[in-house]
């Protein structure tokens, strides 16, 4: 699988072509929870506000929205049936049920504190929403 459509260049190019609406989609993306890297998309908007392209307010209120509209449909999605969508990603990750119920028992333990120092780590930022949804954390604790 080639993850080539992800690079600086693409990125640059998508939001130069579609300038406000790639930020918010990247960044929504990625709270969803599929792993785009939201980082690129953020800098690549900040990039065009300090050239003038675009407007700095407008790409934080972009990013501020998609993050959290990214967020509140990742938990849903994790809530509603997430665990089935889980396993079978898992399995294209190679990564067994018995290793993902595991993590999904460690996440349980340490829910609110991996939701919160989790948001500083790229990896585990695009999975937390879904994954706060799946073992049922409360909705009110995890859009903090």
């Amino acid at each position: 699988m080639s993850l080539e459509f992800i690079s600086l260049e693409n990125i640059q190019e998508i939001a130069h072509h579609y300038g406000y609406l790639a930020i918010f989609v990247g960044i929504l993306l990625e709270n969803l929870g599929i792993p785009i890297p939201g980082e690129t998309v953020t800098l690549v908007g900040g990039f065009l506000a300090g050239s003038n392209e675009l407007r700095y307010w407008f790409v934080l209120f972009d990013a501020v929205a998609g993050a959290t509209i990214g967020g509140i449909f990742g938990y849903w999605i994790g809530r509603a049936g997430g665990w089935p969508l889980l396993v079978n990603f898992g399995k294209l990750l190679r990564i067994s049920e018995v290793r993902l119920l595991s993590i999904k028992d460690k996440f349980s333990e340490n829910s609110v504190k991996t939701v919160f120092f989790g948001r500083f780590f790229a990896l585990i930022r695009i999975f937390l929403a879904p994954l706060a949804g799946i073992v049922g954390m409360p909705f009110a604790v995890n859009s903090f």
